[in-house]
């Protein structure tokens, strides 16, 4: 799987548990409980019931896993999420399609 794939990967599952349609709104990993950290934080504004469902889960994880919870800027130098504008402006595409 290449690096856009995995961006693909985490827009998708980012989208899903913000839009409340995951099968598994939990974070499999540190990358992904980050990821949605990260989202609900440059989304709350525009998007805050998806921003909320996002910030829920991640707490969910760090909550049991508490040492996994880094800075935004080393989630962004570990690349485990993508710029932040790239990052809003596909998460908010997502989440205006998923409630038309």
């Amino acid at each position: 799987m290449d690096e856009r794939d995995r961006e693909e990967q985490l827009l998708e599952r980012c989208a899903k548990v913000g839009l409340g349609t995951a099968s598994r709104a939990s974070p499999s990993s540190p990358m992904e409980a980050n990821a949605f950290r990260v989202a609900s934080m440059i989304l709350r504004s525009k998007f805050p019931n998806e921003a909320d469902r996002l910030l829920v889960a991640s707490q969910n994880y760090f909550d049991i896993n508490p040492d996994e919870l880094v800075e935004t800027a080393e989630a962004l130098r570990r690349n485990w999420v993508p710029g932040l504008p790239r990052f809003r402006d596909f998460l908010s595409v997502k989440f205006t399609q998923g409630t038309r």
